[in-house]
């Protein structure tokens, strides 16, 4: 029998995934925008850290149609996709404690 080989993919030389740290060097905003997202997910903090998530995520993927050489896109896109979970979690369950005090 031959030699079995490893299936494994080698990385890319250019990764666009939120733990390469070539992103981080090279698009802060992205990463500013994902790193305020994964904040967000403090129960309180995500009241304001969502939407402000959602705004630095869109700058960044704004910037990244100018820029040709952009590559945090999929940060950019985690953010958006996350502060909107976030602010729309959050906000909804606010107000169900507020009227659920109300009520009581």
């Amino acid at each position: 029998m031959g030699k079995r080989t490893s299936r494994r993919r080698g990385l890319a030389t250019e990764s666009d995934t939120p733990f390469s740290e070539q992103v981080h060097l090279r698009n802060p905003e992205a990463a500013r925008a994902y790193r305020i997202g994964i904040y967000g997910l403090i129960p309180p903090l995500s009241l304001v850290l969502g939407p402000l998530a959602v705004v630095l995520g869109f700058r960044a993927r704004r910037r990244g149609r100018r820029d040709p050489t952009f590559t945090g896109g999929s940060l950019a896109n985690a953010a958006i996709v996350l502060g909107a979970l976030l602010t729309i979690t959050s906000w909804a369950g606010l107000a169900l404690m507020i009227l659920g005090l109300r009520q009581s």
